[in-house]
């Protein structure tokens, strides 16, 4: 009878909630699993190519659910695959979007020092300027040189020696460095990354 087709279908949408929350929790797990959250530092290419595979890995997990269990009478598989598909190429976009939004708010990005303020400090000051959507924002730098100490590189002021920067970075809670100078003594080195 109709009305006992009503109940059937009404019985399969009561499980249809609790299944459903677990494949939307497939696309952020795999994201999660592919190192996106939060994805600092990575190229676009590197993104691009991690949202593939996570979008790619959840998709298959979910249409090989949506083909292994009986719901086609509630979401037709062809819509399901759709789906996953859409949503594959459209992640990218929506994290990209996401980002840019954040980055207006002042919610997105690493606070990085930067170890060296010659020709190659300058040049990824430069880079990471240029590329705000890496999630790397340089604060300071620092180097050897007294005559660079007071100083901008690229609107970034250079506070001091190579050894000051574990202080200011500790005071700030910053945790990244990146170096840009061969002049580095091991031991300083050794002791930035160590601490």
């Amino acid at each position: 009878t109709l009305l006992g087709q009503e109940a059937s279908i009404a019985g399969q949408f009561a499980n249809l909630p609790g299944a459903t929350l677990y494949l939307l929790l497939l696309w952020p797990l795999s994201a999660w699993r592919e190192g996106l959250y939060p994805g600092y530092g990575l190229t676009a290419h590197q993104e691009l190519q991690k949202q593939v595979r996570a979008g790619a890995f959840s998709g298959l997990l979910i249409a090989l659910g949506a083909f292994l269990l009986p719901i086609e009478d509630v979401v037709p598989r062809q819509l399901v695959l759709g789906t996953v598909i859409l949503a594959t190429l459209l992640m990218p976009i929506a994290r990209a979007t996401t980002k840019r939004l954040l980055i207006r708010g002042g919610l997105w990005g690493k606070p990085v020092v930067v170890l060296g303020a010659g020709r190659t400090g300058k040049r990824i000051v430069t880079a990471l300027q240029k590329t705000p959507l890496d999630g790397l924002k340089p604060v300071a730098v620092f180097d050897d040189d007294r005559e660079r100490h007071g100083t901008r590189l690229q609107g970034i002021d250079v506070k001091g020696d190579l050894k000051d920067s574990l202080d200011f970075a500790v005071r700030r809670g910053i945790d990244h460095a990146i170096v840009a100078t061969r002049t580095l003594p091991e031991d300083e080195a050794t002791e930035i990354i160590n601490r």
